[in-house]
């Protein structure tokens, strides 16, 4: 019985340490003349689990942070957020707010843009220059992570 148990519990341990890792595509950073800009990308979960990214980290910022724009529609007098409007008529842009981690869905994708969810990097270290490569490392639940090179576009 031995036999077979010590196997089968090292290849689950190893099966969850392997999962897949996130597909990232089109990961760039805004090239901007201040000392905050933003980073974005699209992100593609192949595997049948969600995963929870909790923050990120980049050596040319002295602060990353997870945000998502707001958006409020100007005829509800209450003044209540209605999450990401971007495309309704009449919406209007109310800033945004730290948000603690996002989930990219089993077989699905999240896309970081402009106007959404997006990753701030706050207190540049350095001048960014168009075409330079900015390494990411976005940190998952459980403790992984996964390293992305955005390039820097003025766009």
């Amino acid at each position: 019985m031995l036999r077979w148990l010590l196997p089968t519990c090292l290849a689950l341990t190893f099966g969850a340490a392997q999962a897949p890792a996130l597909q990232i595509q089109n990961a760039w950073v805004r090239l901007v003349p201040n000392k905050t800009t933003a980073a974005y990308m699209v992100i593609s979960n192949p595997s049948a689990r969600p995963v929870k990214i909790v923050g990120f980290a980049t050596p040319i910022a002295t602060r990353t942070e997870l945000h998502q724009t707001q958006f409020v529609d100007p005829t509800d007098h209450l003044g209540m957020d209605h999450g990401n409007m971007q495309g309704m008529e009449g919406a209007e842009l109310t800033g945004m707010r730290e948000v603690k981690e996002v989930v990219v869905p089993a077989r699905g994708r999240l896309e970081l843009k402009p106007g959404g969810t997006h990753l701030m990097l706050v207190g540049l270290k350095q001048t960014l220059q168009a075409g330079q490569k900015v390494r990411l490392t976005l940190r998952l639940e459980g403790g992984r992570t996964q390293n992305v090179d955005a390039v820097v576009k003025l766009q």
